[in-house]
């Protein structure tokens, strides 16, 4: 999203038509959003050192995926941008820790683990994953959020872009609607779709 709305500044395209195109694609297509979001000064405060950052943020992510698509009696596919050899590592690690072990506090086994999650990949920029794409695009929202709600940014401070991603992003965060079956919405309950931590 960054480098997006760089490359349309830097060629004085105008960013409010095109974000008026973007937005009609996007209220089109049918997704959800989680996000872990790391509050760095906090985390430095409390000793959080990377690797811990990395396994609490994995774990959590996953475990909320594993949820959704337990309740949703859906399988799903974990589709990650090869990044570096450590923070990889760890998303496997959260990944494997799932499917051996299940989430006992929610009532998910191993077994119903290893039915929800089919695999884990990780992919490259080249490899054109419109997943990959539309987790990239969204990225910034976190931050945007976050900041937001601690009064560091302005709403009205935010460029054409920044609505657009935040007016999507609010839409597409998951939350849970009365009209779910009694199992369902114990499961979706437990998840947090905007988690701050620590």
């Amino acid at each position: 999203a960054s480098e997006l709305r760089y490359q349309l500044k830097k060629r004085k395209k105008l960013l409010s038509g095109f974000t008026k195109g973007l937005e009609f694609v996007l209220q089109n297509c049918d997704f959800y959003l989680l996000y872990v979001v790391v509050e760095k000064k906090m985390a430095q405060k409390r000793g959080w050192d990377s690797v811990y950052i990395y396994k609490q943020t994995y774990l959590l992510l996953l475990s909320n995926l594993l949820k959704f698509l337990t309740a949703k009696k859906r399988n799903g596919q974990i589709f990650s941008e090869a990044s570096n050899i450590s923070q990889d590592t760890h998303l496997y690690n959260a990944f494997f820790h799932l499917i051996r072990r299940g989430i006992a506090d929610s009532l998910i086994t191993n077994v119903q683990a290893r039915q929800r999650f089919t695999s884990l990949c990780f992919v490259t920029k080249p490899n054109n994953d419109a997943e990959e794409q539309l987790a990239d695009f969204f990225g910034i929202y976190g931050r945007l959020k976050m900041e937001i709600e601690e009064k560091i940014r302005s709403p009205s401070k935010l460029d054409d872009f920044e609505v657009l991603i935040s007016k999507i992003a609010n839409k597409s965060l998951f939350r849970v609607t009365n009209a779910q079956a009694a199992r369902k919405v114990r499961l979706y309950k437990e998840i947090d779709s905007f988690k701050i931590i620590p």
